[in-house]
């Protein structure tokens, strides 16, 4: 008897552990409201959310970082998000100079609306989520880059993520991924900066999301119960004789 029972429990623990199966893969384009955001104003404005190439570092006497903004797509019951990455372009000159740049994640909003709030430069945001730190360094080639986020930004940004989504984020909300240089220089002089293509660009900024739903292997249940019942037939069998 207490073999039986012992050997249910071991089944049922084995039964009930879900098996993650593949659900979708989703492909993001960051969406047109993506802004090159101000350490202060430039004509009244704070932003600028219409150009092709946004600016990382310091150019026409003020600072820039580069918002890019990504809606949030259905995530199904029971679907977890277990893999993300974000890739995108960059286009510099000569940068030797130019302080390294960092990847953060920003609150989720409701509204696509970059914020001149949104603007940051420094080592450390604390009011932000470091995703990858040097996404961008001065020891990339000169012209067109592809940009991707490594094995690390890929699992914050899966933490980032699932967050988000915690607390409150659903379909149809945005997302705000920054990207800034990690020290403070000062906003006027040579120009220094990387340019990230925008939305606008044909080469947009992908963000790449990856869902699992756990679903229990009916195949595992079926085992465990049929060996139960031909565990407890041989019981009957030799305690009959």
């Amino acid at each position: 008897m207490k073999f039986s029972v012992l050997f249910f429990m071991i089944c049922l623990t084995i039964a009930v552990t879900p098996t993650k199966t593949s659900a979708a893969t989703i492909n993001i384009i960051s969406d047109i409201a993506d802004a090159q955001v101000f350490s202060q104003a430039v004509q009244g404005n704070f932003l600028n959310s219409t150009i092709t190439n946004m600016s990382v570092g310091r150019n026409g006497n003020v600072l820039n970082a580069a918002v890019l903004v990504f809606e949030l797509p259905t995530i199904a019951p029971g679907e977890i998000i277990v893999n993300a990455n974000l890739s995108f372009t960059s286009e510099q000159g000569s940068i030797t100079d130019v302080p390294n740049a960092d990847l953060y994640g920003l609150d989720f909003r409701v509204a696509s609306t970059a914020l001149a709030t949104d603007f940051f430069a420094g080592p450390n945001d604390s009011s932000a989520s470091k995703i990858q730190d040097d996404i961008l360094t001065n020891t990339m080639p000169i012209g067109e880059v592809a940009v991707t986020t490594n094995n690390s930004g890929d699992s914050a940004l899966v933490s980032y993520l699932t967050a988000q989504l915690t607390n409150g984020a659903q379909a149809g909300n945005f997302v705000f991924l920054r990207i800034n240089i990690d020290e403070v220089i000062p906003s006027s002089g040579t120009v220094k900066n990387y340019k990230i293509f925008s939305a606008s660009n044909p080469t947009p900024p992908v963000l790449t999301i990856e869902t699992l739903q756990a679903i229990p292997e009916p195949s595992t249940i079926s085992f465990c119960f049929l060996a139960l019942f031909i565990v407890s037939i041989r019981k009957k069998f030799y305690c009959g004789n």
